[in-house]
């Protein structure tokens, strides 16, 4: 009878064993699987933008940049403006020419496109959106 009993007990042992496992697997997977379904739903700024390229480094100009609107704006303290570049034109900046129409976004059109840092950071200095030269 103390055997059967032992090996009942064993038995149970090894089953809780089991339990204790098979919990662990799933909480694991469970958490992975949260972990993939919230990357494929975040619709955050994946792409590493260079903070400002080189070539439009310069100590009489000003940088912000904007990543949620996914622009870069540069204030020319010398020229009293400020150019909106879309961060999809800097990456290759040496080889684009860029052109600017020549008249000043008013301040909504600023909030739109450049947002509530844009309009404080360029505060009464006229803004120009850069664009790809054609």
């Amino acid at each position: 009878m103390t055997e059967e009993f032992e090996k009942n007990e064993k038995s149970e042992e090894c089953g809780y064993c089991r339990l204790t496992i098979i919990a662990l697997i799933i909480a694991i997977f469970s958490a992975l699987l949260t972990l993939a379904i919230a990357s494929f739903m975040y619709h955050g700024v994946h792409d590493s933008y260079p903070i400002m390229p080189k070539e439009i480094m310069s100590s009489s100009m000003k940088r912000l940049l904007v990543p949620h609107k996914k622009v870069i704006i540069l204030k020319m303290e010398a020229k009293n403006r400020c150019y909106i570049l879309p961060i999809h034109l800097s990456q290759n900046l040496a080889n684009t020419k860029l052109s600017f129409l020549n008249i000043a976004l008013s301040h909504d059109l600023l909030f739109d496109v450049a947002g509530e840092d844009g309009v404080d950071f360029c505060a009464t200095t006229p803004a120009y959106i850069l664009e790809k030269d054609s």
